[in-house]
């Protein structure tokens, strides 16, 4: 068996990742010996008609990224007992386009870990799974961990 290198933990912008799924990403960086990557896209089509009317929405929306992302640098750091030094990702585009055909390549990932995201099937079937669809597409292994936190 091949021992994981690159593992990524895909950050929502805004919202972060729970706790439990940054504890299991430290857990496996270091059985691993891996580096630890912190990945959050910034969509910009979501911005697109607000930018019109705000010139830096898109600077505004990179800089809450990132400030995500160093606050769960700092969780991570904690369960890796000051052994992992995660590295920050902020891309702009697609999600699931964007981790999977630039960052997964970019920085060579061979497992991401993501957090269930849709709460029920209508969710599902309503807007799709951001999860389901890196699953569907991936050419790395992918962990959905579940949602709720582990007792």
């Amino acid at each position: 068996m091949e021992l994981y290198k690159n593992i990524l933990i895909g950050v929502h912008p805004t919202a972060g990742v729970p706790e439990h799924v940054v504890q299991k990403g430290c857990q496996l960086a270091e059985l691993h010996g891996a580096k630890l990557y912190l990945a959050s896209m910034v969509e910009e089509k979501g911005y697109g008609p607000f930018a019109r009317y705000e010139e830096d929405v898109l600077k505004k929306a990179e800089e809450e990224a990132t400030e995500t992302l160093h606050t769960v640098k700092r969780k991570a750091e904690s369960h890796g007992h000051g052994k992992l030094d995660a590295k920050l990702i902020v891309e702009h585009g697609a999600p699931t386009q964007t981790l999977l055909q630039k960052v997964v390549p970019d920085y060579q990932i061979d497992l991401v870990l993501l957090p269930q995201t849709s709460k029920n099937k209508m969710d599902r079937t309503l807007m799709g799974s951001f999860s389901e669809a890196v699953v569907r597409s991936a050419n790395c292994d992918i962990l959905i961990v579940d949602s709720k936190e582990e007792k």
